[in-house]
């Protein structure tokens, strides 16, 4: 299902030499106790721009016959999900104070979204995003042509949401 990186022990859809698409984003001094209240704090009250941009995925995907994912919605920061659970599009794959790990996976590719939160010098934690793609098809390839330049923005701005600075 996920392999471990050798250096950084995040979850990987696969070894990073064969990864179709890899991102890593970090910030230091999160705000949020667990890797779960800062997801909730990343994804809740989205954007419009981004709704923008999960509907007109939604849109360009149906014509490959691909489900929906209608973006992220409003979770309650006390109610964790468990792993088996769906949050938000992803499937989750294993949850814990300081580790979650998400996968959405189809006919076309895996992406594995790992977040890890790391004790820093006193009580300051840091966060690390690390996503992860391995393509299995044409579409794959074709999808990912818009989701590649977008989605370290993406990341950074939901980064912002959770720092402290």
């Amino acid at each position: 299902m996920y392999i471990r990186d050798k250096k950084t022990s995040f979850a990987l859809v696969a070894d990073k030499a064969e990864l179709d698409y890899f991102h890593q984003a970090s910030v230091k001094d999160c705000a949020s106790a667990t890797v779960y209240s800062a997801y909730c704090k990343m994804t809740n009250d989205c954007p419009a721009w981004l709704q923008a941009a999960f509907w007109l995925r939604d849109k360009m995907s149906a014509l490959a016959n691909v489900e929906n994912i209608k973006g992220f919605h409003n979770k309650k920061t006390d109610s964790p999900p468990k792993a088996g659970e769906k949050l938000d599009f992803f499937d989750v794959v294993e949850i814990s104070e300081y580790e979650l790990i998400l996968m959405s996976s189809d006919r076309h590719l895996s992406v594995l979204i790992a977040i890890n939160m790391q004790s820093n010098e006193g009580t300051s934690k840091n966060l690390t995003i690390t996503a992860s793609v391995k393509n299995k098809n044409f579409f794959g390839h074709l999808y990912m042509v818009p989701v590649r330049p977008a989605h370290s923005f993406i990341v950074n701005n939901m980064l912002k949401k959770v720092s402290f600075k």
